[in-house]
């Protein structure tokens, strides 16, 4: 016998109708609802499922930490086997003596006989400031550097790119066919990419040699300067590949 009809619609039209209920309402499949609102099935992960992810992650990151950490700072350096060229171009806005140091070697080794040195402008376009002058002074000084050629520049944003092409317009003037550009080890790899992108299509030919430092692939995350510093190139280094060049 069949069950009585509560809702006072035929058996079959019972049959056809769908209950979606939704703040205690009943509509049926065919009402004019359906053209306001839809049902659909949402799977979600519980929160066990996700805890055993982070362990996972966890874990691995742990057994593989010390060479995924060695591999990122590793992918920020470029350090190309010299040859002799026309010229060396000393890239360092932090006036770090190991910079210099690493030129005095190119220099007396002869893979060239000049160095050039970019160093901020101040008011007169034509003469560096006389703070940076001194700088470079000091610096070449100790490193026993003898005629370095101080080129004024504007360091204008982006900065690296804008001193690679003020630097390339001098080395055009002293008909420099070729350069080393010595910079600090973990910026070498963004300064290599950007001084081939400006100096290339002008015939220049471009090599980098990587300044080294106490600051190293396989320790730099054991002081928070050095993760500051390697994160802070990382990030520089995307940049400009993804927006400069």
């Amino acid at each position: 016998m069949n069950a009585p009809n509560c809702l006072g619609i035929s058996p079959a039209r019972r049959d056809e109708a769908t209950r979606v209920e939704s703040r205690g309402l009943i509509f049926m499949k065919d009402d004019w609802t359906k053209h306001l609102f839809r049902r659909k099935q949402v799977w979600k992960t519980t929160w066990k499922f996700r805890v055993g992810v982070l362990l996972v992650l966890g874990t691995v990151f742990l057994l593989a930490r010390t060479r995924l950490l060695t591999g990122l700072a590793e992918s920020l350096i470029h350090d190309d086997v010299p040859s002799p060229s026309d010229a060396i171009v000393l890239e360092d806005y932090n006036q770090s003596y190991l910079v210099y140091e690493t030129a005095a070697r190119l220099l007396k080794e002869e893979f060239s006989d000049r160095l050039f040195v970019p160093a901020p402008i101040y008011n007169d376009p034509h003469t560096p400031n006389v703070v940076a002058k001194g700088f470079v002074d000091v610096l070449t000084r100790c490193a026993r550097i003898e005629g370095a050629e101080i080129i004024p520049v504007e360091q204008s944003e982006p900065i690296t790119l804008s001193v690679a092409t003020q630097v390339s317009k001098t080395l055009q003037e002293e008909h420099v066919r070729s350069v080393i550009v010595v910079s600090p080890r973990f910026r070498s790899r963004r300064s290599f990419e950007v001084y081939r992108s400006v100096m290339e299509p002008l015939g220049i030919q471009v090599c980098c040699v990587a300044a080294e430092g106490k600051r190293r692939p396989d320790n730099w995350w054991k002081t928070t300067h050095g993760i500051q510093a390697i994160f802070l190139e990382f990030v520089k280094l995307h940049y400009y590949r993804l927006f400069i060049l």
